[in-house]
């Protein structure tokens, strides 16, 4: 009997779809936040620098990247046939049902030790 195989570029889309809907919960989360300032962490290999910035020059890097994300999510789900569930749809349009995808225990306790320390 035939059946569907899956390939590896689609295992390889889907993996790249939910790091991007992982991200891109985070981004809806500061983009949506009422603080004034925020710090932001950026890594590159070992040395990561910390910068706080104002928030309205915050939301508009963060708004280019979650355009792009949310572009190449759906791209890549439309081209490898990955059909999203409702609470990532929910990411990738900003809605209030987004926060389901919450962080791990793990990515928690590192933001807090972020923010103690700063």
């Amino acid at each position: 009997m035939a059946r569907i195989v899956k390939t590896d570029t689609q295992e390889a889309a889907l993996k790249i779809i939910k790091e991007n809907i992982k991200i891109l919960a985070g981004v809806n989360r500061v983009i949506n936040a009422e603080e004034k300032d925020f710090r932001i962490m950026i890594a590159a290999g070992k040395k990561k620098v910390s910068l706080a910035i104002e928030k309205v020059f915050c939301d508009n890097l963060l708004k280019e990247i979650r355009k792009k994300l949310v572009a190449q999510t759906k791209a890549l789900a439309k081209k490898n046939a990955v059909k999203l569930e409702e609470k990532e749809i929910a990411v990738l349009e900003n809605q209030e049902s987004s926060f389901d995808l919450q962080l791990s225990e793990e990515e928690l306790s590192y933001v807090r030790s972020k923010k103690e320390e700063g």
